[in-house]
């Protein structure tokens, strides 16, 4: 690979304080499996104002000829603008990964100084959706797909947990972690034998959904189970009846590729990349405003209509595997031998 050297990937590498794994440490990771590829990375500090001081060191002592960099809304921008600044000391190239449903938004708010940053970068994203929404600008932005490992994501249904659903993301109010509870709840008159597994990290909401699970009284049928290993989620997605998708924002939807591989049907929130990645009624089932009422409506067809959630699934894993990270691998190593 040329100038592999020459590359450094800035960005959120947090899974030693957070357990998770977020996509471009995947990415990193993958790609030093490639023969010859070294990709340094930066950065591990958790503490903004630390990772911050990492980054700039870290551009200052490599000095790399390119830099890519994951571009979030929010605080999560200083990052971009960490990078974005130091590169002018080392004549470095910025690349800039445009991610998070709520990046736009943020443009919106601080457009000078968003705007000023993109037009001196090459842009890129996994998001069709946020494409979209910056089309009107005059900056260009190229398609990037996110790769998902669907080696370690099998499609298996043969052991299904009748009336379950499957619920994984952080418990953070972004991804609205008490809707799944109050479908839950909703669903007992119907299906009493309806549980609910819900898995991920706390980022404040934990506490206050186990205090409505009590509330609407079935804390006895919600399993908390923390943090899971990226690579032991297929266990729940493959014996899991239904997955809820309940986020705010999406900007790609790494996690529902990841249960729409194992087979579990997938009822989502119609919001951001949703709608541009799948079909509505032929892979998936969307929900308008998470509205509860549409949510147990989908869920109950899934649960009396075996045929119906049969196909979907099916169709589903198809849609799934055209993000292999074997298809996508070329497209990304184009990319970063500046091909």
């Amino acid at each position: 690979m040329k100038k592999r050297n020459q590359l450094l990937f800035v960005g959120n590498f947090l899974q030693k304080h957070r357990g998770s794994v977020g996509i471009a440490q995947k990415m990193t990771n993958w790609l030093q499996e490639e023969d010859g590829i070294t990709v340094p990375i930066v950065s591990e500090y958790e503490n903004i104002f630390y990772r911050f001081i990492d980054i700039v060191k870290t551009i200052l002592v490599l000095r790399p000829k390119r830099i890519f960099v994951d571009t979030y809304s929010g605080k999560a921008f200083i990052i971009t603008v960490a990078a974005f600044c130091t590169s002018w000391i080392t004549d470095s190239s910025v690349n800039c990964l445009l991610r998070g449903g709520k990046l736009f938004e943020f443009f919106q708010q601080y457009p000078l100084i968003v705007k000023f940053i993109l037009k001196k970068c090459t842009c890129y994203s996994p998001s069709l959706f946020l494409i979209d929404k910056f089309k009107n600008e005059d900056f260009k932005i190229s398609y990037l797909p996110n790769p998902v490992r669907l080696e370690n994501f099998k499609y298996r249904r043969e052991e299904i947990k009748p009336f379950s659903l499957l619920w994984v993301r952080s418990f953070d109010s972004i991804y609205n972690p008490k809707i799944p509870i109050k479908v839950l709840a909703s669903l007992k008159d119907l299906f009493p034998e309806t549980t609910l597994t819900m898995i991920g990290p706390d980022r404040g909401l934990l506490n206050s959904c186990k205090i409505l699970a009590k509330e609407l009284g079935v804390i006895k049928d919600v399993f908390f189970i923390g943090i899971v290993p990226n690579n032991e989620l297929c266990t729940y997605y493959q014996t899991h009846a239904v997955y809820l998708n309940t986020t705010s924002y999406e900007s790609f939807g790494v996690a529902v590729i990841e249960a729409a591989s194992c087979g579990i049907p997938v009822v989502s929130n119609n919001v951001g990349e949703i709608p541009y990645l799948w079909k509505d009624k032929k892979n998936i089932l969307m929900v308008d405003n998470n509205s509860i009422n549409n949510y147990v409506s989908c869920v109950k067809l899934l649960f009396e209509d075996h045929n119906k959630a049969r196909k979907i699934s099916e169709q589903a894993r198809d849609n799934a595997l055209s993000f292999d990270w074997q298809i996508i691998k070329p497209t990304w190593l184009k990319v970063l031998n500046n091909e």
